[in-house]
């Protein structure tokens, strides 16, 4: 055991003791009731007159001394001491590649589980910025003008409704899960920098403990969709809405990831928010220039595209193709930017990792 100035009961009860000098010399190595000799010995002098406990008269020896008596066990006792019969170490055998990722993912689930407290916040805000962000643009579903001569008949156009929504809907993600997304892996420097120290593989970490972020995103999204489809009350189901907010949350939480492994986590939260916010407003709503190479201008094109394939029949959509630049029914375009901004995240998350911080990995 390694113990630091303890009391004079254990100090009696101890059988050998190993003194260490300042930078890890030793200092004494044999019985405690040896110490006091040995020490008067070798500096010539009485310590160990007087009353005390021995162990903090040793202690002082050690600090004010060290060297003398490190030099002196180096020189004079060590090279007298029998060897000890060299024996090669045991072979190390480290688990495979997934039984590693399946340890970081439970790991990463018992941490989650523990800190209940945080993940309901998480979700509560959600909840929160949702229902505050829906109401503020509640007015109807998509409304469009009738097709053919019907047009003379049609309501009040409202084309505008679904981008607002879906920015609004990303700037409460940005709040909700920007935070939580820079913890999910940001926090847990040390603990991944001893693995990585001690040869866990640094993919199945990664893999293992970010996809542990999925239980969190499935029921904040989920609580996020009840709240906000109860209200918006749109023409797309139920499951279809779940599944774009989904790939929303995932998104933002891979661009939080990746800021969590660059910046200090005193910021992180706080620009992992910004960030989010700044990304929503790239969704062609309000049109900015270069928006549709972003990842919330396909979600609200993909959501576009649902939400009119229910009324396509007797409203025209074509506004959406030229006031706001969207092109419906192309959603194999729309898959393919939003996962590869997704995979692109998490891959620079990864090498983020790797690179920053390098030193304390090895």
């Amino acid at each position: 055991m390694v113990i630091h100035q303890p009391r004079v009961e254990i100090w009696n009860e101890l059988d050998s003791v190993v003194l260490i000098a300042l930078g890890g010399r030793l200092a004494y190595n044999g019985p405690a009731q040896g110490v006091a000799p040995y020490f008067t010995r070798v500096l010539d002098t009485s310590i160990f007159q007087g009353k005390g406990n021995p162990a903090d008269l040793a202690l002082d020896v050690v600090t004010h001394h060290g060297q003398i008596l490190a030099d002196y066990w180096a020189n004079e006792v060590e090279p007298k001491t029998p060897a000890i019969p060299h024996s090669e170490p045991p072979t190390r055998v480290m688990a495979g590649f997934f039984k590693q990722l399946a340890m970081a993912h439970i790991r990463a689930v018992v941490e989650l589980l523990r800190k209940a407290h945080v993940f309901l916040l998480d979700v509560f805000l959600g909840v929160i910025g949702g229902t505050l962000l829906t109401a503020s643009a509640l007015d109807s579903a998509y409304k469009g003008p009738y097709k053919g001569n019907y047009i003379v008949l049609s309501p009040r156009s409202d084309v505008q409704k679904i981008p607002m929504i879906m920015m609004l809907w990303g700037i409460a993600f940005a709040a909700a899960l920007g935070p939580s997304g820079v913890r999910s892996l940001g926090s847990k420097r040390q603990s991944y920098w001893r693995e990585a120290a001690s040869g866990y593989s640094r993919v199945a970490y990664y893999i293992g403990a970010s996809t542990a972020e999925v239980y969190r995103l499935l029921l904040s999204v989920l609580h996020f969709t009840a709240v906000v489809y109860l209200m918006y009350a749109p023409y797309t189901s139920f499951g279809m809405l779940f599944w774009i907010l989904l790939l929303y949350g995932i998104a933002i939480d891979s661009q939080s990831v990746l800021l969590g492994n660059i910046l200090d986590q005193s910021i992180a939260p706080l620009l992992a928010t910004v960030v989010g916010v700044f990304t929503a407003l790239f969704n062609g709503f309000p049109t900015i220039p270069g928006s549709f190479v972003f990842y919330a201008f396909a979600l609200t094109e993909l959501a576009a595209s649902a939400e009119v394939n229910f009324v396509k029949d007797f409203f025209d959509a074509s506004t959406l193709d030229t006031q706001w630049k969207y092109k419906l029914f192309q959603e194999g375009s729309d898959y393919i930017n939003i996962f590869a901004w997704i995979i692109g995240l998490r891959v620079v998350g990864f090498i983020a990792m790797l690179l920053f911080n390098r030193h304390m990995q090895k």
